[in-house]
Order: structure tokens, then sequence, then C-alpha cells
């Protein structure tokens, strides 16, 4: 297997889980080095390739992709297409707008810009997210969503088009000062996160309805923020390997394997043990991958603390890993 991207250590633990070969390349490595690889290895794309349909396009010429295509990773990359989706109970959808002159009459309604967020279209892990203030200039590559109070989530699929399986959700570190990461940086995933059954209703109808509408195939990924009420706001899809699934694969869930794209395996509904990925961070780059594992969310947490040399209180107060 070939994977592809700037985040490609997200996704090598499984794919050695699945008994594969592998060879990486970075976005602007892959075409220089696909000649001299196997003609048959299929290619798997990870971080940052959701901003590069162009280059997707270019590599699916060539090799077969375990994962959406280039029209489809346009389709949903769309910072609108979120807005377009029908209404469900459990779901919300953030108010967004594209250009600042269309967002100039709905801010006035409110009374703290903090209720919105500036984010450009091409992020990548939470970089260059910033908080809207008055006066501020939103570019074309840039659009304004709504800030949503509540825990960043990650809801992570297998699809094939026209249906897709829910493998489970992780709670996203995010903004983490231990781990070096700023203010909307993302910096790891612990998991899984229990559901009740009205939110794996609400999820896999999520699913399902970007599926059929932007012909998602493979693993991918929804960015959520699940609120004080429950509710669940998708603010950004993945339509490649999140880091997120590695955990998950862990826990239990088949992501990558042939044996797991014939089944329709999910997580239990109760949660147990719990696993952990996460990065130390410097100038905004992910310099170092950890992993960790503990009897529940909070035992984790402090395993990857530990693993990524941070000081931290008495483990004790944690618990047992």
């Amino acid at each position: 297997m070939i994977i592809v991207g700037d985040a490609a250590d997200d996704a090598v633990p499984s794919a050695q889980r699945a008994g594969l070969n592998v060879l990486t390349f970075g976005p602007d490595d892959v075409l220089a080095n696909l000649n001299a690889t196997p003609s048959e290895a299929a290619v798997l794309l990870t971080g940052e390739m959701e901003n590069r349909p162009d280059l997707v396009a270019a590599i699916a010429s060539t090799r077969p992709l375990r994962g959406s295509g280039a029209d489809a990773i346009r389709a949903v990359r769309d910072p609108m297409v979120l807005t377009t989706l029908p209404a469900f109970e459990g779901l919300r959808f953030c108010k967004t707008k594209p250009r600042f002159s269309a967002f100039g009459r709905l801010v006035r309604r409110f009374a703290s810009p903090r209720l919105y967020l500036v984010k450009p279209v091409d992020s990548f892990g939470g970089r260059g997210i910033k908080p809207w203030s008055s006066g501020m200039r939103v570019g074309p590559e840039q659009y304004v969503q709504q800030a949503v109070t509540g825990t960043p989530m990650a809801a992570v699929y297998r699809s094939d088009g026209w249906s897709s399986v829910l493998l489970g959700v992780t709670e996203q570190l995010v903004g983490e000062e231990k781990l070096g990461a700023d203010w909307y940086a993302y910096c790891g995933s612990i998991g899984p996160v229990a559901l009740e059954k009205k939110d794996r209703a609400a999820l896999s109808h999520l699913g399902v309805v970007l599926t059929q509408r932007c012909d998602l195939r493979g693993v991918f990924g929804v960015d959520l923020v699940r609120d004080r009420a429950g509710r669940w706001w998708p603010v950004e899809v993945n339509p490649r390997w999140p880091a997120s699934a590695s955990v998950l694969e862990r826990a239990g869930a088949g992501a990558l394997s042939a044996e797991a794209e014939r089944s329709v395996a999910v997580l239990p509904e109760a949660e147990g043990r719990q696993y952990g990925v996460a990065w130390r961070v410097e100038d905004g780059r992910r310099v170092e991958r950890f992993e960790a594992e503990g009897v529940d969310r909070a035992a984790c947490y402090w395993a990857l603390l530990d693993r990524a040399g941070v000081e931290q209180r008495d483990p004790a107060e944690a618990g047992s890993v």
C-alpha cells in the first residue's frame, strides 16, 4: 500500500496490522516516485490530501485509490455542503457564509463576535482558524462559520459511494498546551466514545447522506462538536483516512483490512477501555507521535502525556494504566 499525505503516520500502524507492505510519500514527492512502485499497489490518502484534489486526480490516473476520488473530495470540501443537508433529530448545522459581504448582515444580529470563526478553505488540523472580530477582512480562500461550545469529536465511517457504516466516535484533543498545540490545533484523539442509540442513529444518518450526496468511498471522518444538550454539530468533513480510525481499530472496529471492508461490525454501546493517539507539536507541526491506553478516559489522557514526557500530576489520581 502507498500512503500519501502530510500525516502518513496516521495510517501506517493500521496498514501494518492489516499485514500490508507500506510505502509513504509526502504530497510533493508522490508523483515523482509512483513509477518506482508496484502498479497494483493501492493509494491511501491521509491528512492534507483533502486540499489537493488535482493531485488526487493525477494519482488516480495511474494507481487505484483506497478512498474517495477527486470529484468527491471537491464536493464534500465545499464549506457550504453541510448547510444543505436535511434536518435530523440530534443533528444541528452551523451557520456558514463563504464571503464577508454576505456575512455582514448576519453578525449584526448578535452582540458578541466570538460566536463566529474565520476558517481557511484548505485548513488541515485546525491551522489558520481565528475568531472573527468586527472589521476583520475575510478573503476568497476563507469562510465564516458559527462557533459552537462543547466537546470536539470525530466520527469515522467506511463507505462505498451509496451506504456507510459508522465505525465509532473519538474525542479530539484540541489546543492542548501541554503538547505544544495552539488554540484550535488538533493534537490527538481518545476513544471510543460511548454512544446511545439516538446518537448512533443521528451520526449514521449523517454518514449515509454525505456518502450518497458526494459519492464518498473508503474510510472518512467528520469533525463535530457535541454541545451540552447532547446535540451533534458537524463542522468539517475529511474525505481521507482520519487519525481517529487507528484509535478505533485498536478498540476493535475494523477499518483497513480486506476482512473489515466486508464486515459491518461496529463498536459496542458501552464505553470500556480507552485508546489514544497524540502528537507533540512544535511551530504548528507534528514532531512526534505517541500511543497509549487506559482503564478510562482520564487514565488514557495522562498516559499519553507521560509518553510525551509532559510533567503531570500524581498518576494515582488518573487511575491505573
